[in-house]
């Protein structure tokens, strides 16, 4: 049987679709959530205040380098888009743990971040619950579970990891010492698990951490009342006219 097979005709579709896009105007609070892999992988110290700093546009007033900064272990003024430092209050599964110093945005408070699942920082247009507009953490809790897992965190550093700017011109103007470390530490270990399967569990975690350094212009002896410091250096220049 003899048969001609021919081209049949080509024919392309082509769809356009379009949606109008979804605005929410039910609320305009933002939320950044940390979570642990996060809160343990950045080469950060481990506290609320130099995790938060991770959201573009949030400001600290005393940044964090290398863990040295003792004021950020415990305390800290963080703002973004033009806040009040006053506003800012740090939560553990929403309780507050602010005390009575200052506005009540200080809580003196250093967090177990080994026993710290994730952190949910509000930044703009706070809930109806917030008693103040500025910047809140809360740090949720781990939990436990049916399987017995565990982690451990350590770190240290002396002065022989510091580097120096301590030049002649320094010298000259009568800058004694520079700031320097004396011994930086942090031990979090932390375990959970059950304590009767699908009923109760439990996690337990503690955490070891000292910040020693010294000050610029400074030196100190076994006696802290033999601590002695050098002049304080003023940088002065003359008015513009």
């Amino acid at each position: 049987m003899n048969a001609d097979l021919k081209v049949g005709s080509v024919e392309e579709t082509i769809t356009v679709s379009g949606e109008s896009p979804i605005v929410d105007v039910q609320s305009g609070a933002r939320q950044s959530v940390l979570r642990q892999e996060v809160l343990t992988g950045i080469p950060t110290g481990r506290t609320q205040f130099t995790a938060a700093t991770l959201i573009p546009g949030m400001n600290l007033n005393n940044q964090d380098v290398g863990g040295t900064n003792i004021i950020n272990t415990t305390g800290g003024s963080m703002t973004i888009h033009g806040s009040n430092a006053n506003d800012q209050r740090v939560m553990i599964d929403g309780l507050s743990t602010a005390n009575s110093e200052l506005a009540g945005q200080a809580s003196n408070f250093l967090p177990n971040m080994g026993s710290t699942q994730e952190m949910a920082v509000d930044y703009s247009t706070g809930t109806a619950d917030q008693m103040t507009g500025g910047v809140r953490i809360n740090m949720i809790p781990r939990e436990g579970g049916n399987t017995f897992r565990g982690s451990i965190f350590g770190t240290a550093a002396n002065s022989s990891f510091q580097g120096s700017n301590y030049v002649q011109d320094l010298k000259d103007r009568g800058l004694r010492t520079p700031n320097s470390i004396k011994m930086n530490y942090d031990f979090n270990p932390g375990v959970g698990g059950p304590l009767k399967e699908n009923k109760v569990w439990f996690y337990a975690s503690g955490r070891w951490v000292k910040p020693r350094t010294t000050s610029a212009g400074c030196s100190t002896t076994r006696t802290p009342a033999f601590r002695t410091c050098g002049p304080t250096i003023q940088i002065s220049r003359a008015p513009h006219t």
